[in-house]
């Protein structure tokens, strides 16, 4: 599978701050005018039978709530916030692709005695995407991720502990789909080491219990679980730029004998730049293994990709070009995807 995606957007934002006794309110608004050579996803393989290229309004509203719980009475911070926007897609000719995405995100971080730290994170999003980039069109689903982070920076005199729960749950409205419905439980330990002023190297373990909740309706599907042991290292490498890479092995175990497991290196790599006042590029590089949903015979797939963006600032007006490639290997299967993207803004 090819993709090819170049996009030209047009934004206007605003943003209001309005308080109300110790109660932050962040009204925003934007419009985003793109256009899209391929919005199926696919090459010349869309519903119709070739690409469908299109011109896409989206209008986002959205409004923020940030509340400080007990400013002067405990030691550290204590913060709770509230954030909702929806996206209003649009399209040109192809109105049967018109979306409305919805999400919510609640937060919160609570900060005691030396630096102990106790954050939540809530993300529920109502939206239509692709399933798992498997089917060609878009489809309307519900996921929900919930994160709770546990931070002990200062409690030890070289190394902080990081523990972190995550909870991911995915539901498809359409009956044919949901057999791709699941639920998630990851649990991970990150052991952050300062060997330098400007590096700090970490070892960093995650296990993961995946549940998909209709196993019998589809003999590619099955329960599984995994482990990813990595070894990183954060670099300020100038006062401007720095560097976040981890590397290692993961692998998934499936419940079922009649598919394959996946036994994968894994990496991330990011850089972030500040080639100057007014000028940001970043570069992101990825390897992991997958969870596939409806490609025929296939459990799982190793994903591999980069993508970068490099932006500049004048006055009030942002200008940004980015770019990316990905390719997706698919076990059990012949399957072999390519997809490349690049966009201005």
């Amino acid at each position: 599978m090819l993709l090819c995606v170049v996009a030209f957007s047009m934004c206007a934002y605003s943003q209001g701050n309005i308080k109300l006794g110790t109660l932050n309110v962040h009204p925003s608004f934007s419009e985003k005018v793109t256009f899209d050579d391929n919005i199926y996803q696919i090459s010349g393989k869309g519903t119709n039978g070739s690409k469908n290229s299109d011109i896409i309004n989206t209008i986002t509203p959205g409004l923020g709530l940030e509340l400080p719980i007990g400013a002067g009475q405990v030691t550290g911070k204590h913060v709770v916030g509230l954030n909702w926007f929806t996206d209003f897609v649009n399209y040109r000719d192809n109105a049967d692709q018109n979306q409305q995405n919805h999400t919510f995100n609640a937060t919160g971080s609570f900060e005691f005695a030396r630096g102990f730290t106790i954050s939540f994170n809530d993300n529920y999003v109502d939206t239509w995407g692709t399933a798992g980039s498997d089917t060609d069109k878009l489809h309307p689903r519900i996921t929900n991720t919930a994160t709770v982070n546990v931070s002990l920076p200062d409690y030890f005199r070289r190394f902080d502990v990081d523990l972190t729960y995550e909870n991911y749950n995915q539901e498809y409205d359409e009956f044919a789909l949901r057999r791709a419905n699941r639920n998630r439980s990851k649990f991970t330990v990150k052991v952050p080491f300062e060997l330098a002023p400007t590096i700090t190297i970490f070892p960093e373990w995650s296990y993961d219990q995946t549940f998909i909740k209709n196993e019998s309706l589809d003999g590619g599907l099955s329960d599984s679980h995994g482990n990813s042991l990595y070894a990183g290292m954060v670099w300020q490498a100038t006062a401007k730029t720095l560097a976040n890479m981890k590397f290692g092995w993961s692998n998934r175990d499936f419940q079922k004998e009649t598919v394959s497991d996946i036994n994968t290196f894994a990496m991330q790599v990011g850089v972030i730049s500040d080639l100057s006042e007014r000028t940001r590029f970043t570069f992101n590089l990825n390897r992991d293994e997958q969870i596939s949903e409806f490609t025929t015979g296939a459990n799982g797939f190793v994903e591999t990709g980069g993508k970068f963006s490099l932006s500049h600032t004048i006055r009030k007006i942002t200008a940004k070009i980015n770019g990316g490639y990905e390719k997706s290997v698919f076990r059990d299967s012949q399957r072999k995807d390519d997809t490349y993207d690049a966009g201005a803004r």
